[in-house]
């Protein structure tokens, strides 16, 4: 599991790859859906949720993202989403030593609690230093290793 930390917050949000959603199936676009399961926490209220969220080249994404913004590079696109819009990830800004960026939750992977005054959207953010970037970059990379593209699917 790939863990966001802010402890001045007690907030931690986790997201892990379970498994492909259909392991038997080894070509074609549904070959590469992936199982991703989430864990919220804040102060005493904790949240799990698992779903078919991403595609394998979204988690690539995702990584890639990561890894031009512990780069001090701006990606492609500042705001990240996906297929399925049970998460996404939004880049706010930097400052000299740290990237600030979001993590919104929408739909099953939506906690029933609220973070903040953040209406009805659940809205994570994270300060971070590109060298705490840079780590989640690499636990990203560790992680989607276990579940390469399969097939000849142009996802």
């Amino acid at each position: 599991m790939i863990e966001f930390a802010d402890p001045s917050k007690q907030l931690k949000f986790s997201f892990g790859i379970e498994r492909y959603e259909y392991p038997d199936i080894t070509s074609g676009f549904d070959a590469n859906w992936l199982m991703i399961n989430i864990k919220v926490n804040f102060q005493d209220k904790e949240f799990c949720a698992t779903d078919p969220a991403l595609l394998t080249c979204e988690a690539q994404d995702i990584f890639n993202w990561f890894q031009s913004i512990s780069n001090d590079r701006i990606p492609r696109r500042t705001h990240l989403g996906f297929l399925e819009q049970l998460f996404h990830f939004e880049l706010l800004g930097r400052s000299p030593d740290c990237i600030q960026y979001a993590i919104h939750l929408d739909d099953s992977f939506k906690p029933d609690f609220a973070i903040g005054e953040s209406g009805e959207d659940f809205i994570m953010i994270f300060d971070h230093t590109e060298d705490c970037l840079r780590g989640i970059a690499r636990q990203l990379k560790k992680e989607i290793g276990y579940f390469p593209m399969r097939g000849d699917s142009n996802c």
